[in-house]
């Protein structure tokens, strides 16, 4: 009989960095197709910079961060495929035998791919900085606005936990995000032909909430939002709301994934 002294249970300080350097490893294919993706839109924008004439340039305030929040949504959606790449629920038996609680180590792996999916979006965000002060000192006429530099963080992080959710909790999210749209988009066809306005007005209220939470107050108004500077704006207000109800459902929803009981295979 083994000794439980000589097969200790790790930390979870030795748990959590075992966590980031093995999706770090995970992740490598994510990496080299996000990196190329951006050197290749890194060297069309200093083309174009190269290529303007200071006298074309207008008088205009860059909102650097507003054109990555959609970016990054999408790259957030698919994060959590990488994160549980060759470990769907069917696939799991191994993950779930290691010697830690599968519920927190469930949602410390997913902390940990938020971790590193936050640490690119960090640095894609430096990058577009560098990008328009570069743009600044040859043309002289834009100047950079940080308001809201939160925003596209927030956005990214509402999309990576509702698509968690369902990696943790299915085989095929993909599968399961498109029927799901396809049922939805059916369910307004209906609605729209039987001029039912008690099925289509809940489907239009959710499917509009989760399109405002994800787009945030820069898909709305950024000329509103420089002006007003940290001023609670309308359409500031009306987004932190939408954000709010899902980021809560989105969070409620993954530990309640995380912790169901499922047979290892």
């Amino acid at each position: 009989m083994s000794r439980p002294d000589l097969s200790p249970t790790p930390s979870w300080r030795t748990i959590a960095p075992t966590q980031l350097r093995m999706l770090s490893q995970l992740q490598k294919r994510d990496f080299v197709v996000l990196g190329s993706i951006v050197a290749v839109l890194v060297a069309l924008s200093i083309w174009g910079i190269a290529h303007v004439s200071p006298d074309q340039g207008s008088n205009e305030t860059a909102m650097i961060f507003a054109m990555l929040a959609v970016p990054f949504v999408v790259v957030a959606a698919f994060w959590p495929l990488g994160v549980w790449r060759k470990e769907s629920p069917e696939q799991r038996g191994y993950f779930w035998s290691l010697p830690a609680p599968r519920g927190p180590h469930t949602l410390l792996r997913v902390a940990a791919g938020w971790a590193i999916l936050m640490m690119a979006c960090v640095a894609m965000m430096a990058v577009s900085w560098a990008l328009v002060e570069g743009a600044q000192v040859r043309l002289g006429s834009v100047s950079i606005s940080l308001a809201r530099w939160y925003v596209p963080l927030a956005t990214a992080t509402l999309a990576y936990v509702l698509v968690s959710f369902l990696a943790v909790l299915v085989d095929g999210p993909v599968r399961v995000l498109v029927w799901t749209g396809v049922a939805v988009g059916g369910l307004r066809i209906v609605a729209e032909a039987t001029r039912s306005a008690s099925l289509a007005a809940p489907i239009d209220t959710v499917v509009t909430s989760l399109g405002l939470a994800l787009a945030g107050p820069l898909g709305h108004g950024g000329p509103e939002i420089v002006q007003s500077g940290s001023a609670l704006t309308p359409g500031f207000v009306m987004w932190g709301a939408n954000y709010l109800v899902w980021i809560v459902f989105g969070v409620v929803a993954l530990v309640l994934a995380a912790y169901r009981h499922r047979d290892a295979t």
